[in-house]
């Protein structure tokens, strides 16, 4: 049961934010204050008010007790109704409906999230709601007098707006402000509207940012941050008058209780959300404390930074299962080695699906390379920081110089100094060049501080060539960047300059990339005409590979084959459809939620693992709005669904033109294989996990609805063949709240299978 408070006086209105993301409304003051004090007071199923109100209403309330506020000596009063005199009275007059014409476009647009505004505007709002997993990041600040500071509006919206440009940084969506009597917080949430397989490293990222807190904002004290992370709902949600976005789950509340367990300046995560952070963040288990709504204590961490990026070569990543498969890629690769070794560079690409196995192609190239003499360097691109220049050649760089992060700036600075003293003499007075490159303070000189930014760069890259040539004199490189489809434009400029330069040198530049984005494609294309460059191209593995990965799989989570059932294979298999990480994560998955893989049944009730989900709904977050909700009506379809159906089933999703047009974009970025042409023009999922993540991330409402409007087009579009369809009816219906065809299809359907004898034991 709900409990409500209402108090009554003055107070002050703050509209806060960047109108190109979103404004908030927000109410401070007081009256808030007495507000949430009268809240503390209310009991379950209670609707309580302060003494101002009690005063106003003296003779119109019906009360049921008074209570005693220990914490400013106020009368409380508990409800029970109004007195019949004024109950008509008091409802009688609701505000005006407004028409729909009232406000242009541009005043509606600044109060939604762009995403929002887009699915609005389309008439797609029911696929506002959606089931994902998501991080919620909480923020508690103090600072700002809203009852006596005139500046208290603009104080305010200062910081929101530089809280909103780190946010929208990280992809991340603020989706509420709150003041209140215990200071005010902020939720962020990653994950939702926009999906992103990081959620967890893009949360982690920005808390930190958020604390640290620049010299334009004095006023605001050092910060509490709760983070966590969980599947959330998220949608539409209020009432007729006011309605908003946003993301709501068990999750969020403990992401809220760890911000206000947590102190000034901390960041605390729960376990979930230490589980999927990358070991780039600095992280101290902490004791386990009491949680509201919790029956046993939590475990909690506090985040402190980020790991110092230490110098040195890449050691051979060690895995425990040996590589299945890519034999003839890593004979490719070994004879580039060979080539690179006798001192003709070579450039080895690999390009390949999110999961196929490319990081653990380039282990065993590393551990090849390590074999034969190379010195290994290597650094990886963030999805997040495309913006952040140099980032994936850093610690390449850092590693060549010999610079190790743990140590004090001015010994950095003194061991780049020498280094480049020993390349060329007049080097050192270069070095301000390579400060944004390795992430170091390095003052101007009098050569540097007059170079227009256009000139600085490229100095910076004939610099580093050069540097490379007097690396390689003294040891064959092998120089790995992955996740090259994040790189950020800096980075690319620096990878052109040094690919024809590695030429006449003992170096193998590698670097890995997915296939989707238009710009690998674009580099792939411009690689391939380099005489040195040779790509590979990563297949699932065949269904013989996957299998025997599954029996590897399996035997080191159990500790014997023995007890793996054909089920077991046959499911993996069929999810994972050759995807290597996918059939790891759902084996971990399953055996950590501890199902027997004996056990058939309950291997057909497993769902997917929050790793799956948040990798595949990242890369459907990368469609249009138009894209995304094609994918999610066919999803309902299924795996194979013909294309003239979709706009019977949801006209809105718009005009047949538009919807063969997202087909075929789905189909060029390979999410879609064409099965047969016009005019049954019909398609099908390319991966079975696309099609069950974009099914499961609709609300079971709205599957319902779709599951009948599938249905009455069937009926609607084959009168007389309905006897052909009885199956896809019965599967539909069953699926939907039209009990009557429900029942009609599933007896209709069961009486066929019986006349052909196809009983089910």
């Amino acid at each position: 049961a709900m409990k409500a408070a209402v108090a009554a006086g003055a107070a002050r209105r703050f509209v806060v934010g960047d109108p190109t993301q979103r404004v908030i409304d927000a109410l401070a003051g007081e009256t808030l204050v007495r507000l949430a004090n009268a809240e503390h007071q209310a009991q379950r199923g209670e609707v309580v008010v302060d003494q101002v109100v009690l005063e106003r209403l003296a003779d119109r309330l019906l009360l049921l007790e008074k209570r005693q506020d220990v914490t400013n000596g106020q009368t409380i009063g508990v409800v029970q109704g109004f007195a019949s005199a004024y109950a008509v009275e008091a409802l009688a007059a609701p505000w005006p409906p407004l028409a729909g014409s009232s406000l242009a476009p541009a005043q509606v647009r600044v109060w939604l999230l762009p995403e929002v505004y887009e699915r609005l505007r389309r008439g797609l709002g029911n696929f506002l709601a959606e089931l994902r997993p998501t991080v919620a990041l909480f923020v508690r600040f103090t600072g700002i007098d809203y009852d006596n500071d005139d500046a208290a509006g603009h104080k305010l919206d200062a910081y929101i707006r530089w809280v909103q440009s780190i946010v929208a940084r990280y992809e991340g969506t603020l989706i509420d402000l709150n003041i209140g009597d215990k200071g005010s917080y902020l939720y962020i949430n990653f994950g939702a509207p926009l999906a992103h397989e990081d959620n967890a490293d893009r949360a982690a990222a920005v808390a930190l940012l958020l604390r640290a807190l620049p010299q334009d904002l004095p006023y605001i004290e050092p910060i509490q941050i709760g983070i966590s992370q969980g599947q959330m709902r998220a949608g539409a949600y209020g009432g007729t008058y006011h309605r908003t976005y946003g993301v709501l789950g068990d999750e969020v509340n403990m992401a809220a209780r760890l911000m206000m367990a947590a102190e000034p300046g901390q960041i605390l995560l729960s376990e979930r959300a230490r589980r999927s952070l990358s070991q780039r963040f600095a992280v101290h288990n902490l004791p386990p404390i009491r949680v509201k709504g919790k029956s046993e204590p939590a475990v909690i961490f506090a985040l402190t930074g980020m790991q110092e990026v230490r110098s040195g070569q890449l050691t051979v990543p060690a895995y425990a299962l040996p590589m299945i498969g890519r034999q003839d890629a890593l004979n490719q690769a070994a004879a580039k080695l060979t080539l690179a070794a006798a001192g003709r560079g070579q450039l080895l690409g690999i390009r390949g699906e999110p999961g196929v196995g490319k990081s653990r192609l380039v282990a065993e190239i590393l551990r090849l390379g390590a074999a034969q003499g190379f010195a290994l360097f290597g650094g990886e691109c963030e999805s997040y920081g495309a913006n952040s220049s140099y980032l994936a050649w850093q610690p390449i760089w850092r590693g060549l110089f010999g610079i190790d992060g743990a140590w004090s700036a001015p010994q950095q600075l003194t061991v780049l100094g020498d280094g480049l003293r020993e390349i060329h003499a007049t080097f050192p007075a270069r070095a301000p060049l390579l400060g944004p490159l390795l992430n170091l303070a390095i003052p101007e000189n009098e050569f540097t501080s007059s170079l227009s930014p256009r000139l600085r760069k490229t100095l910076l890259e004939e610099l580093l060539v050069d540097c490379l040539r007097a690396f390689a004199r003294h040891q064959p490189l092998l120089i790995v960047l992955e996740a090259c489809q994040w790189l950020d434009p800096l980075s690319y400029d620096l990878w052109e300059a040094m690919t024809p330069a590695i030429l006449d040198l003992p170096v193998l530049l590698v670097f890995a990339s997915r296939l989707q984005t238009h710009e690998t494609r674009l580099r792939a294309e411009q690689a391939s005409k380099l005489s040195h460059y040779t790509e590979l191209q990563l297949a699932p593995l065949t269904t013989a590979e996957a299998a025997d990965f599954i029996v590897l799989k399996a035997t080191q989570l159990l500790g014997s084959a023995a007890s793996l059932s054909p089920q077991l294979v046959h499911l993996v298999t069929a999810q994972a459809e050759g995807n290597p990480f996918y059939v790891e994560e759902l084996l971990t998955y399953l055996h950590y939620r501890g199902v027997n893989f004996q056990d058939e049944a309950a291997l057909a009730r497993v769902e997917l693992p929050d790793s799956l989900q948040r990798l595949t709904l990242s890369l459907l977050d990368q469609f249009s709005e138009s894209q995304k909700i094609t994918v999610k009506v066919a999803s309902v379809i299924g795996r194979l669904f013909q294309a003239a159906w979709l706009a019977g089933i949801y006209p809105e999703l718009g005009a047949a033109v538009r919807i063969r047009a997202d087909l075929v974009w789905l189909q060029q970025h390979e999410l879609l294989l064409q099965e047969a042409a016009d005019p049954e023009l019909t398609y099908r999922f390319r991966q079975v996990i696309m099609q069950s993540v974009a099914y499961e991330s609709l609300p079971h409402a709205l599957k319902q609805v779709l599951h009948e409007q599938i249905g009455d087009f069937i009926e609607r579009t084959y009168p007389d063949a309905i006897e052909q369809y009885l199956d896809l009816l019965a599967y539909h219906y069953d699926r939907s709240t039209n009990g009557e065809k429900q029942r009609s299809y599933l007896r209709r359907a069961g009486e066929a299978a019986q006349a052909e004898y196809a009983n089910t034991v």
